[in-house]
């Protein structure tokens, strides 16, 4: 019953996503710009350098993701916040929680009843929990508009992409994961660049 709750709490939060849309947060010397950001779910943030003499170690404030350094031999690094919510971070070597060079994201979200049920009703995955190989069912009704499939990891990583041919939506399609590490997942659903749906799916062995 939680996992249900928790599955319906996530494609609520994750149905107004209008796409993947690409943040950049510039990093130099003592700062973060911009310092706050305002995103929706399934965005991709990326902290680029842009040079100077300072390393930066890039720490969520509640642990969030692992920290990552950005500097002149780690230019970049990207993360996907598949969910809503305040994303406060650091630099551990010139800041801390709120002073000094910090930033915050936040990942917004309006609910609304007819986009959750159309993600709800958009596709299945099954089994869920798999251990190898799971069928993935799109909604014939929806034909016209799925094109992309996308698997995400859960720190936000893009681990997998694959394009849905027209002939594949309404009948079943076996995906094997068989190769991956055990763990929690998320597949998104893409129509033209735009969010579609997510569904959560649980990968054991």
């Amino acid at each position: 019953m939680k996992a249900a709750a928790y599955l319906l709490g996530l494609l609520l939060l994750l149905s107004q996503a209008a796409g993947a849309a690409p943040i950049t947060i510039t990093v130099g010397d003592n700062f973060y710009s911009p310092q706050t950001v305002t995103i929706h779910p399934g965005d991709v943030v990326t902290w680029q350098y842009q040079g100077g003499t300072n390393s930066h170690p890039t720490a969520s404030d509640d642990g969030a993701w692992t920290t990552f350094t950005i500097n002149s031999a780690n230019v970049s690094n990207s993360l996907t916040f598949a969910t809503a919510g305040s994303f406060p971070y650091h630099c551990t070597f010139h800041g801390g929680p709120g002073v000094g060079m910090y930033g915050v994201i936040t990942v917004a979200t309006a609910l609304g009843a007819q986009p959750a049920q159309l993600v709800a009703a958009a596709f299945s995955l099954y089994p869920n929990p798999t251990s190898g190989l799971v069928t993935l069912l799109v909604d014939h009704s929806q034909a016209r508009e799925y094109n992309v499939v996308e698997l995400f990891n859960s720190m936000g990583g893009l681990v997998r992409t694959f394009a849905l041919r027209p002939e594949e939506v309404g009948q079943e399609v076996a995906i094997s994961v068989a190769d991956l590490p055990a763990g929690f997942y998320y597949y998104r659903l893409l129509t033209n660049g735009q969010v579609a749906g997510v569904q959560r799916l649980s990968l054991v062995r």
